[in-house]
């Protein structure tokens, strides 16, 4: 009797055991998250892209920033990349810039600013980006 007892314990730690190794398998599966600047002008084209990115194959969130014209995607690496979703949002009708997570807002607004050489547009431009307009 001591040994059924002994077997079937002995049984339930190789399978619990190789059940959280599974679970580690499934963590070592990374995500990464990319930001878009598109083209997006209204809420219909938001809910547009929120019905149908989150579907494709590795995504895991979508957030949508209308106000700034951004889409960030949380994703996992093993499923999907940066250049499927940017050509997902692209099947849409929209464009899909990718945005370098390292700038801000302010920093894309300056840069933009800063390129240009008219005086009109460095009068434009706030705080840091001024400055760096006036330096050109």
């Amino acid at each position: 009797m001591k040994i059924i007892k002994l077997t079937i314990v002995a049984l339930c730690m190789v399978v619990g055991a190789s059940t959280l190794s599974a679970q580690d398998n499934k963590k070592d599966n990374k995500e990464a998250d990319v930001t878009f600047k598109t083209n997006i002008e209204c809420h219909n084209c938001e809910q547009k892209i929120m019905k149908n990115i989150p579907f494709d194959k590795g995504v895991k969130d979508v957030k949508v920033t209308l106000d700034k014209k951004e889409v960030k995607i949380t994703y996992r690496t093993d499923k999907t990349d940066k250049e499927k979703l940017k050509k997902s949002i692209e099947k849409l009708g929209y464009t899909a810039e990718e945005i370098d997570p390292t700038q801000t807002t302010a920093a894309l607004s300056g840069a933009s600013c800063c390129s240009s050489k008219t005086a009109d547009a460095a009068k434009s431009c706030e705080g840091e980006a001024k400055a760096c307009c006036a330096k050109k």
